[in-house]
């Protein structure tokens, strides 16, 4: 498979309404058949099969199919082929969608799921791969101009479901939205808002940023007296759906490009985010007393005090509401592993090169797509590593040796595979991605897993999740649909986060491990002592037997079941598995 194909299952949760559904031939151009007939198309029953499409009223159970595959403005159509109706390899064009929805044919996306298992004869194509032996449930997802080819040799008819929309990922991520504020007017049709985040909140008046840094639409926003009024009155609330984007003051730059991290000796009054400079800007100008603000990081009140005397500050986190479950989830523990980890690392940051170089050579699954020399691991770093030559000589040892082993092996690849690993020669390095096939500049594997279940065999065969979240040095604690992985997964994890991560889990009801290792390092504020006692942690997680590990697991079933209980308990999915609401 190549890497612009998705393929999963959701499994079968419908019946077998849609043979009844009134099937009209799919129109071919004039133009098409002669060309495949040229081709030597020319001893067929026909050329494409037939169809039943979204004009048409559809069963209740294609509602359910709304939200599974990260796309919006979904249209649907039933297809039936016939004994010996071929559809010869073609690329969609997409044109009465695209002009229903005024997009053009690179943004459109298309699925098809098949609705009955496989049977002889029956045989679809996609980018040059050949599939039969399918099952009912079974989805194919690509984009855009992905070739593709169906037929039907056998004596029964071929029935799939075809899906076609577009990702609810891109289109004005980086805008700001707003519900029932006057004076000003925002677009409320992005898909992510309309979709995932309206749902969640229960406000009268507020707005929703989902991109990072300064929010520059508020520096035009001017209220009206009397919307003023309304505002201090009822209350205005800002939703940051992403982490803030801090600095330290006065401004220098950042040192991670959109944000910072920081050395251990940061205090409150020196923490500014650009965020809530736009925010407090715009409270001031407008004579706002009544606005909060609810971001991602925790004690969020406490670390950022330059804002108080005009907002409220919440850690009340709505990225972790709108998660989802993973699709064809087993939720039954196991203790059959036999590989001692997985690490998932996408964006290059400087704890990620770290803990990276750490672990190889380790027995897992690690991805990670770059390399650099061991003086450029060493330099714009949050602490001094060459003190830890003598501070810790193991750990400096064996990050000197991981570090050949990477520039040696990399790319160090899992789900997503590339041959390339991309080189990083400049220690103030930002913004850096792997250079995957069919993967687009700031995507990740994380938008596709939910609904393909693709990390599902690898999570089968170890014990610990060693999440490297997105944060490190920062003094507000953090964490993302990265540690809701390893939970859906239903694996104990060890987090390299900032300080207070596991104390932030631990509040929304998540219970930790502390009864099986040594948590002690989610309370370190030092950042490089932090990392230090976090390998110290996982050379002796690593060091036990491998029965012992399956010992150990099985005593921490309790904790891995609550977890996953609580998990859907937050993020209150409707339905939690698609296949109950619709039988």
């Amino acid at each position: 498979m190549k890497n612009r194909v998705e393929i999963g299952h959701v499994g079968r949760f419908w019946v077998d309404d849609f043979k009844n559904l009134s099937f009209t031939k799919q129109p071919v151009t004039d133009e098409e058949i002669k060309t495949w007939e040229d081709m030597g198309y020319d001893h067929v029953k026909s050329f494409s099969g037939s169809m039943y499409d979204s004009r048409n009223p559809m069963p209740n159970w294609v509602s359910t199919l709304d939200q599974m595959f990260g796309l919006y403005n979904q249209a649907y159509t039933f297809y039936r082929m016939d004994t010996l109706e071929i559809m010869p390899k073609h690329v969609d064009h997409y044109r009465t969608y695209c002009r229903l929805n005024n997009t053009t044919p690179d943004k459109v996306c298309r699925v098809i799921m098949m609705l009955e298992d496989w049977k002889p004869g029956h045989y679809f194509e996609l980018d040059g791969v050949g599939y039969v032996n399918w099952k009912a449930g079974d989805w194919f997802k690509w984009r855009g101009d992905v070739p593709h080819a169906a037929s039907n040799i056998g004596v029964e008819p071929r029935y799939t479901l075809q899906i076609t929309g577009m990702s609810a990922m891109e289109g004005q991520l980086n805008k700001l939205i707003a519900h029932n504020v006057p004076d000003y007017n925002s677009n409320t049709n992005h898909p992510l808002f309309k979709q995932e985040v309206q749902s969640k909140i229960d406000k009268d008046h507020y707005m929703i940023y989902l991109h990072n840094k300064y929010i520059t639409e508020l520096d035009s926003i001017n209220h009206e007296l009397s919307s003023i009024e309304t505002l201090n009155d009822k209350g205005l609330h800002i939703y940051l759906y992403e982490p803030l984007c801090s600095y330290k003051a006065p401004w220098d730059r950042h040192t991670q490009g959109f944000y910072s991290e920081f050395e251990s000796d940061i205090l409150p009054h020196e923490m500014r985010a650009e965020e809530l400079d736009s925010i407090y800007n715009y409270a001031r100008r407008n004579n706002l007393t009544n606005v909060t603000v609810h971001t991602c990081d925790y004690n969020v009140h406490d670390w950022y005090p330059a804002y108080t005397d005009l907002m409220t500050l919440l850690c009340d986190d709505l990225f972790l509401l709108t998660q989802k479950k993973i699709i064809n989830l087993n939720e039954q523990p196991t203790g059959r592993f036999i590989r001692n980890f997985i690490c998932l690392n996408w964006r290059f940051t400087k704890h990620r090169q770290l803990l990276s170089t750490f672990l190889a050579g380790e027995d897992g699954h690690l991805s990670w797509y770059y390399k650099a020399d061991f003086e450029v691991l060493k330099k714009d770093l949050f602490f001094d590593l060459e003190s830890w030559k003598t501070k810790y000589p193991k750990h400096y040892e064996k990050l000197k040796n991981g570090c050949d082993i990477i520039n040696t092996h990399s790319p160090l690849t899992v789900d997503k595979k590339e041959a390339v690993a991309t080189v990083v020669e400049d220690p103030f390095h930002v913004h850096l991605f792997p250079k995957v096939s069919g993967m687009t500049a700031d995507e990740t594997p994380a938008l596709y897993n939910r609904i393909s279940n693709n990390l599902s065999n690898y999570y089968f065969d170890v014990f610990v999740d060693i999440v490297n979240e997105t944060k490190f040095a920062q003094p507000t604690a953090n964490y993302s649909e990265k540690t809701y992985q390893a939970i859906q997964y239903m694996k104990p994890f060890v987090l390299v986060a900032p300080p207070k991560t596991l104390e932030y889990l631990r509040s929304m009801g998540f219970k930790t491990f502390s009864d099986f290792w040594d948590e002690s390092y989610d309370d370190e504020f030092d950042h490089g002592e932090r990392l230090a006692k976090i390998f110290t942690l996982i050379d002796e997680i690593f060091s036990m037997p491998n029965e012992k590990q399956r010992e150990v697991y099985e005593q921490m079933n309790h904790i891995l079941t609550h977890n996953l209980s609580r998990y859907k308990q937050l993020t209150n999915r409707n339905p939690w598995n698609a296949a109950n609401k619709a039988k």
